[in-house]
């Protein structure tokens, strides 16, 4: 398993590229995510959020980005 505030930094890194991209909502989900597991902290809706995210970032074929949205997810739970 890999170190939550690792997995908070990676989320971050993406949250820019997103808002880059215009994908506003998905960037505060990841950055949401990111303050939550910097914590400590257990959320079951941010994990289901981020596992919403996954499928359809699998859906456009991105299997490195879809995994880490799920390790950031199990880490949630």
């Amino acid at each position: 398993m890999s170190d939550p505030k690792m997995l908070a930094g990676e989320l971050s890194l993406w949250s820019a590229v997103l808002l880059g991209q215009g994908e506003k909502d998905w960037a505060e989900l990841l950055d949401q995510a990111a303050a939550k597991l910097a914590r400590g902290e257990q959320d079951e809706a941010t994990a289901a959020s981020l596992r919403l995210y996954a499928a359809v970032v699998g859906q456009k074929n991105q299997p490195s980005f879809q995994a880490l949205l799920e390790k950031a997810a199990d880490s949630l739970v």
